[in-house]
């Protein structure tokens, strides 16, 4: 009994040491594996290399690929990141590339100057999927991405430093997220941006400066968008005039040393502007005469309670002379009456029906608000600071000394005086 004990301590052992000798998972050639953090980093290779099933990070660096084949990283069920940079041969993304990778959220293509390509469907079906970017390389069309379908919430998609993107086609950001974008297309070849580039999807901020070449927007571009832009940059474009359909969620604006733009769209395109930073002091003179509106059922109520305040505190007094015991109460959170048919305003705690008589009342209304006090419902305050003027967009540059917003050359006087200075100087031109 005893022999036999010791010779299955002896295979126990032997297995220990066996199962300790070997590493958990074989690192690829060529490559530097980080098993703290599951991350594998590959240099030089020709071809895909055999990644462990647990790697969740991939850094291709300095590759030689002339094409990256379907279904790469299929076998890899928990990658999250990808980044492929510095590649000198890869010349296009096959259909499937990057398919089915229910775990990524992060991919980014940096410095593939070779990469002229990308084959439809090559991003498809990324649900977790929150950032894609493509970076500084040779695509000569802007790429197909309404495949990824993605439910994360603020995507951001940065395609940048791409100088042979000339044309932003419809429907490019179709069927990317079912939520906002956050689109960065800076510093690329752009000259176009085509009617309904931008349709179906849900903007958030739209960033396209120094797109120098960029000369058109078509009028249509942003129409079809389900919501947004609430940001958009065009600084350092060649842009001539900014579209009036689609830009009416603006918040903020940028157009800073946009030569061309001479002139903005009407005042009524922003109303809710909050920042502006423009080219010229000029524009900023047209913005400080901007009231911002919240939205429609504000701008509409905001415009009635102005007229209703009046009345009803003309009808108070009324009622008060005629019975002193008698008054008119008003919410206590609003400070302006609402114009409304059939009103009938009481104290708390008072019963529905009027006990005073109808005809002094006759020219007020009910409303009737989705929340059980008006205030839940609405911001009154807005209707106080429009009214105020104190609720204007901040501008830069401000006008000056230099270029003030006043039309000086309205003056009369100065008038004649150019005229006379003008006339003067023809004159001694003359005698000369």
């Amino acid at each position: 009994m005893k022999p036999d004990l010791n010779l299955l301590l002896f295979f126990v052992f032997s297995l220990v040491l066996v199962d300790v000798s070997l590493p958990v998972e074989p690192c690829p050639p060529r490559c530097q594996c980080d098993w703290d953090v599951h991350s594998v980093s590959c240099f030089g290779a020709e071809a895909v290399p055999v990644f462990p099933c647990s790697t969740q990070e991939v850094w291709l660096t300095g590759t030689r690929l002339s094409s990256l084949p379907q279904d790469a990283f299929t076998n890899l069920p928990s990658i999250s990141h990808i980044y492929i940079s510095d590649d000198v041969s890869l010349r296009y993304l096959e259909r499937h590339s990057f398919h089915n990778l229910s775990s990524v959220t992060h991919i980014q293509l940096t410095s593939i100057k070779t990469l002229s390509y990308i084959v439809p469907e090559a991003f498809k079906d990324l649900p977790n999927l929150k950032y894609l970017g493509i970076i500084n390389t040779g695509l000569a069309s802007f790429p197909e991405l309404r495949h990824i379908h993605s439910r994360q919430e603020d995507f951001i998609l940065e395609i940048v430093e791409n100088a042979f993107i000339q044309v932003i086609p419809a429907n490019s950001f179709t069927g990317i997220s079912d939520h906002a974008l956050t689109i960065m297309l800076n510093s690329n070849g752009v000259r176009e941006i085509q009617s309904f580039a931008f349709n179906g999807s849900r903007l958030e901020e739209v960033f396209l400066h120094r797109n120098v070449d960029l000369e058109q927007i078509h009028e249509f571009a942003f129409d079809g968008v389900i919501h947004g832009p609430t940001q958009l940059d065009l600084s350092e474009t060649r842009v001539s005039s900014l579209p009036l359909r689609g830009l009416e969620a603006i918040e903020k604006l940028q157009v800073k040393n946009t030569w061309a733009l001479k002139a903005l769209p009407p005042l009524s395109t922003f109303l809710p502007l909050q920042s502006a930073e423009l080219t010229f002091p000029s524009h900023c003179c047209g913005l400080t005469m901007l009231k911002r509106w919240r939205g429609l059922p504000e701008a509409v109520i905001c415009n009635l309670t102005r007229a209703s305040l009046g009345k009803l505190q003309e009808l108070s007094a009324v009622v008060s002379q005629k019975d002193p015991e008698h008054k008119i109460f008003h919410h206590p959170n609003v400070s302006v009456g609402l114009s409304t048919a059939g009103f009938t305003d009481r104290s708390p705690g008072a019963p529905v029906g009027l006990t005073e008589p109808q005809s002094h009342i006759d020219e007020l209304l009910v409303v009737e608000f989705p929340t059980q006090q008006p205030s839940d419902g609405l911001d009154f305050a807005i209707c106080n600071e429009l009214y105020g003027g104190v609720l204007r967009p901040a501008c830069t540059p401000l006008p000056d000394a230099l270029n003030p917003c006043e039309d000086v050359m309205s003056w009369s006087f100065l008038k004649v005086l150019v005229w006379l200075v003008g006339l003067l100087a023809i004159s001694a031109n003359l005698l000369v």
